[in-house]
């Protein structure tokens, strides 16, 4: 029996940057294939990259920033209400044409007005989140005081701004009103860093400063 004649054996083929090894005529044929398809994608993903230009290098719209709080409520444990007045300091972005503020849906707003004394319209939606249309167009870098009004009820059982967490109540003989209950207007959460001047006024006997208060002055 004749012996079968041997496999040729092909050299391995190494190619890094611009330094190549002993390839074989094969080799080199799949190396010069190999980069005209990686040039041919290199541009076709530099023009997909000129007509489609990412999202996120747009510039944002620079975002509400809320400065300082100065609120005034009175708390009523035993039918569970709250009635107060807060003057929102903050600047928004130049020709807004609507301010947006998180707030408790169970929360009613009875009045809204800016530093001159003009009410101002809005629309409020489900989540309990307000729009507000300024009076006059806002300038770059204002700072605005605009005054809210506003009253309800808080059992700890109604729908708040976070689902599944009762994040206020006000009840006898424990009444809490946590800072993401958005008790008051309020933007940006954990983002906002401003000052608060409170003054709660509570029934005689019902004890010491609410949790709010104590939770805001920690900041």
């Amino acid at each position: 029996m004749e012996p079968l004649p041997q496999r040729r054996q092909r050299k391995p083929c190494i190619y890094e940057g611009n330094q190549a090894g002993d390839c074989d005529n094969d080799c080199d044929a799949q190396k010069q294939r190999m980069l005209r398809l990686a040039g041919g994608l290199a541009g076709v993903l530099l023009i997909g990259a000129q007509v489609f230009p990412v999202a996120g290098q747009r510039p944002e719209r620079p975002a509400l920033s809320i400065t300082g709080y100065v609120i005034d409520a009175e708390l009523e444990p035993a039918t569970h209400h709250l009635s107060a007045k807060a003057v929102v300091s903050f600047t928004a972005p130049e020709n807004l044409e609507l301010v947006s503020f998180g707030f408790h849906p169970a929360l009613k707003v009875t009045k809204i007005s800016d530093e001159s004394g003009k009410v101002l319209t809005g629309e409020r939606s489900a989540d309990g989140t307000i729009r507000v249309s300024p009076a006059a167009p806002i300038t770059k870098g204002q700072v605005l005081h605009w005054t809210f009004v506003y009253e309800g009820t808080i059992t700890g059982n109604e729908d708040g701004p976070v689902e599944g967490l009762k994040l206020a109540a006000i009840q006898e003989p424990i009444t809490y009103l946590l800072y993401p209950a958005r008790w008051f207007p309020m933007t940006g959460y954990l983002t906002d860093r401003f000052t608060a001047e409170m003054h709660i006024r509570v029934p005689q006997g019902c004890g010491s400063l609410p949790a709010a208060a104590r939770e805001l002055q920690s900041r």
